[in-house]
């Protein structure tokens, strides 16, 4: 697992009053792991909050398995994983379900088989202090004297519970000893929500089908960007960039099409309907363009080398490897301010399922906004274009 992960969180559902003790060693038993492990009774809000990715690991104790343990009766200990998270996550919380899940089942199945054998043993030994009582009791009643019969009672009363004690000690000692090698026994159950095909072109498809189409509005705004620094002398720089950003909307809407109906050609079974999944691809664009767009007003086409960088980081920032909250804290600031962010987040959604989608989209529009804004700003300062004549650098 990578670095970070003790920062995911993890809940831990407890539907059985008289689990308390196995909620609090499951808990302290994570700790030394996980930064925030919540406790709740209600599963129907814990899987809501994993749909939402507010924790990434759900594990239920269910009504009646305290019962149905001592009971002999099957039990079953539940986990629930989110699949529609990066592969490193989903992976990570199968790991550690599994330890919990095989450390509890073999905690539960050695006492169960304890007190089992145990009992007979200590039925035995409890028939023994009787007999032991009634001869003491005997000896009690035929003392000559009333001191002597105290003397006789304390004498035997003490005698009688350290043999009771070291019994109990020895019946301990051996239930152990002969429960030393005994295998799992309480049935681990996986519940996987929001399914993902395998093979990691599944898993990694919402993040690599953004990165390409960012790779090709850094690429298309450096080439729009000379058309708009060749015009802007002729025809007003206002006039340029306004028909800059109508050029970067009538691109987004076409490749946004072809891409939509590209990817569930190739994938199948995406969840998240067609407009959904048009409307995130040309949003992606629109946002690459403007984002790459800023640099380039700033340092003409020397700003390439800036965008390229900013690609660079956002590769990290996008978390579609890794999820925000095990990043570090520079990548956790500037993944705000990523437009393959919100689109890999959407896009996990889209493909496979999860909640939060409109939150999502409002907060793409405003960066947007955002970027029209600053872009606006720049080109009402900047008059003057630097465009690079290729023809001169032969």
């Amino acid at each position: 697992m990578p670095n970070n992960t003790n920062k995911l969180p993890i809940t831990i559902v407890n539907q059985d009053s008289k689990s308390h003790a196995l909620q609090h060693q499951i808990k302290a038993s994570l700790q030394d792991n996980f930064d925030t492990i919540k406790t709740t009774a209600n599963l129907k809000k814990a899987k809501q909050q994993l749909n939402r990715r507010e924790t990434y690991l759900v594990i239920d104790i269910p009504a009646n398995f305290s019962r149905q343990v001592q009971a002999n009766q099957k039990a079953q200990l539940h986990f629930y994983i989110n699949e529609a998270n990066q592969t490193s996550v989903v992976s990570g919380m199968r790991t550690v379900a599994r330890t919990v899940g095989n450390n509890i089942q073999q905690k539960v199945i050695i006492k169960k088989g304890q007190a089992i054998l145990a009992a007979s043993a200590v039925k035995k030994l409890n028939q023994q202090v009787a007999t032991a009582k009634a001869q003491l009791q005997a000896q009690v009643d035929q003392a000559e004297t009333p001191q002597m019969a105290k003397q006789i009672a304390q004498t035997g009363q003490a005698k009688i519970a350290q043999t009771a004690k070291v019994g109990q000690a020895k019946i301990n000692q051996s239930v152990s000893q002969a429960y030393q090698g005994v295998a799992n026994g309480v049935q681990i159950k996986m519940h996987y929500t929001n399914p993902v095909k395998e093979g990691l072109n599944y898993s990694l498809a919402p993040f690599f089908a953004n990165l390409a189409l960012y790779l090709g509005s850094m690429l298309g705004a450096t080439i729009l960007y000379g058309t708009y620094a060749k015009f802007a002398p002729t025809i007003g720089r206002w006039r340029a960039f306004l028909a800059l950003q109508l050029t970067f909307a009538i691109i987004a809407i076409i490749i946004g099409g072809l891409y939509t109906g590209y990817l569930r050609l190739m994938l199948g079974g995406i969840k998240g309907t067609a407009i959904n999944l048009w409307l995130n691809a040309g949003l992606l664009l629109f946002a690459g363009y403007d984002l790459n767009l800023v640099m380039l007003l700033l340092f003409g086409q020397a700003g390439t080398i800036v965008n390229i960088f900013f690609t660079m980081l956002q590769v990290v920032a996008c978390a579609g490897m890794l999820p925000v909250v095990t990043l570090n804290t520079f990548f956790q600031a500037i993944h705000y301010l990523s437009p393959m962010f919100y689109a890999t987040s959407l896009n996990f959604n889209l493909f496979y399922g999860g909640a939060g989608m409109a939150n999502l989209f409002s907060q793409f529009t405003i960066l947007i906004l955002g970027l029209i804004i600053l872009n606006t700003f720049i080109v009402s300062f900047r008059k003057r274009q630097f465009l690079l004549d290729m023809n001169k650098l032969i």
